[in-house]
């Protein structure tokens, strides 16, 4: 391809491009290297064909195999009648045919929309709708939910969607079984058929979602080019080779996942672990089978299974690199393996600590950008001037995988997104240098302070120092109403196995001796087993706060 071309052939409506003067700039450094990423992706399974490319339940695909039936795929979509820049609705558990139809959807040029099995009416309908999608893509066979049923569901009430795919299970009348797709596709003329497809590079290859927690989430419109340089990044940074053996047990289509885990995986010939669980015991379970060299936890993973006292039992020191968004120092405390930060957004940006870090800035920052051509800067949120260093502000980001608009939502790109393209992230931190090195340290989230009279509480300020008392293993702050304060602070704990949780005024004692605020204190101190946790599995805070306003509500009508 010509190095001078930096732009798409056509422009989909809908979709925000970068500014051409800042694509030429990405193509003539070098960034964006021209090469749509399914052909990325086929030209490394070339490299490593005899290697394991996926470890899963029923076994091993090597990347011959991921390589050939992942063209079959992409052809199957083409000849049940899909076109490229078509978009399939992804509904799909973690398993080897979620990772071979990804592939196959990019080397055809079709858009994958990045749902995730929990996903219902509401979500699916409106995103469904928004995107126009003309496939459903389902797993047939999940013991807790009907996906046949509830993707007839859907096909009457998204006007585009024509074709339900399903992965295992009775095929139904009004359904294509994925077997059925490869059945009458050799590999040789499929691979034929792609080359001859000639996908855009610079083009969107995916929609992946954004936040939701307080709302649907908004589509975020990934590029090839963008996204190979981004997956590039992160294989090299990582130093993933072709012994690597990546395991993250989140959901396969989180943009977390694919930036992070599968794809740089492939890139430099590791191996990737897929499995359709996430108790503790299954986690910890395929670790003990499958022994990753890089996996990634959140915290609920790690308490539940210490508090089944899963980890007291096992020898995990096979894992090189451990990732986490907030729990390096209980990586290493708990599972006695090297923990890293890593900060991400399906909009783009990533950051990390790397195993040249000192200890202290892997454990208590969340690294720096991946790419020296990502500016960030941390800014008052309401003025938008850059805070002095040191100082909390908003961190806004633009660069060349951070994208400069959500999908066919102009009212959204005017909030978050300032005058400059910047992204306005949300999100609170500071920078520390240290060695001469600038990073990052997580703050919380602009929406995530409790607001406690004229004070305003940092979330994550409280919870930094509750984590330190030896008794409490996790731990969420969030505000409780109250008429006089409009809130208080409240902490829900997860305790340490065999220790006694401490009550709040124990709690203020170990907090006044840490020199915490006394303003930041817990008032309010409520012991559980586990966090609830959201679609994706972060901690809810959302259901967190609506358990305690039930249970003022009951006190205060017990007092009446």
């Amino acid at each position: 391809m010509n190095s001078l071309v930096s732009e798409p052939r056509i422009r989909l409506p809908g979709v925000v491009y970068h500014p051409p003067a800042a694509a030429r700039r990405y193509v003539a450094e070098g960034v964006w290297q021209g090469v749509p990423l399914g052909e990325v992706i086929h030209r490394d399974c070339v490299r490593f064909l005899d290697n394991k490319a996926i470890i899963g339940p029923a076994g091993i695909l090597t990347f011959r195999e991921m390589d050939e039936v992942s063209d079959r795929f992409a052809v199957g979509l083409l000849n049940l009648g899909l076109r490229p820049l078509d978009s399939v609705i992804f509904q799909m558990p973690n398993i080897p045919e979620t990772q071979v139809a990804l592939y196959g959807c990019l080397k055809a040029g079709i858009l994958p929309l990045c749902t995730i099995a929990a996903h219902r009416e509401h979500e699916i309908g409106n995103l469904g709708r928004l995107v126009r999608a003309r496939a459903h893509l389902i797993y047939g066979q999940d013991p807790k939910f009907d996906f046949p049923a509830f993707a007839r569901k859907m096909r009457k009430e998204i006007p585009s969607l024509e074709y339900t795919i399903a992965v295992e299970g009775e095929r139904g009348s009004d359904s294509v079984s994925y077997v059925s797709l490869l059945a009458n596709v050799d590999a040789t003329s499929a691979r034929q058929r792609i080359e001859a497809l000639d996908v855009d590079p610079f083009q969107v290859a995916m929609f992946q979602l954004s936040g939701g927690s307080t709302g649907l989430a908004k589509v975020t419109p990934r590029f090839h080019s963008e996204y190979a340089y981004h997956t590039r990044l992160w294989a090299d940074g990582s130093a993933f080779d072709q012994q690597t053996v990546t395991f993250w047990p989140l959901p396969a289509m989180h943009n977390a996942a694919m930036s992070c885990f599968t794809i740089p995986t492939h890139l430099n010939g590791g191996a990737v672990v897929l499995i359709p669980w996430s108790t503790p015991k299954d986690v910890f379970g395929i670790m003990m089978d499958a022994r990753p060299t890089v996996t990634g936890l959140a915290g609920p993973h790690i308490a539940r299974a210490k508090a089944a006292g899963i980890l007291d039992k096992l020898d995990l020191t096979f894992i090189r690199q451990c990732f986490s968004t907030a729990h390096a120092a209980l990586i290493e405390r708990e599972i006695k393996v090297p923990g890293y930060h890593l900060f991400g957004m399906a909009e783009g940006i990533n950051m990390r600590t790397v195993p040249s870090d000192p200890l202290e800035v892997r454990t208590t920052t969340i690294g720096k950008a991946m790419s020296p051509l990502e500016s960030i800067r941390l800014v008052d949120p309401q003025t938008g001037i850059e805070v002095e260093e040191g100082q909390i502000g908003e961190m806004r980001c633009r660069g060349p995988y951070t994208v400069c608009g959500y999908f066919n939502d102009p009212e959204g790109d005017a909030a978050r997104f300032d005058e400059q393209g910047y992204l306005k992230s949300g999100d609170l931190m500071s920078a520390v240098v240290v060695d001469g090195t600038r990073y990052f340290e997580f703050k919380g989230r602009l929406k995530d302070n409790i607001d406690r009279g004229a004070e305003k509480i940092g979330a994550k300020d409280v919870e930094d120092a509750v984590i330190q008392h030896p008794s409490v293993l996790d731990v969420a702050a969030l505000g409780m109403p109250d008429p006089e304060m409009g809130e208080r602070v409240c902490v829900y704990i997860v305790v340490v196995p065999g220790a006694r949780a401490p009550d709040k005024d124990e709690l203020g004692k170990f907090l006044e001796g840490l020199g915490l605020a006394k303003y930041k204190w817990p008032e309010r101190v409520e012991v559980v087993a586990e966090f609830p946790v959201t679609k994706v599995g972060k901690v809810s805070k959302d259901m967190l706060k609506a358990d305690v306003s039930a249970k003022l509500r009951a006190e205060e009508g017990g007092a009446a």
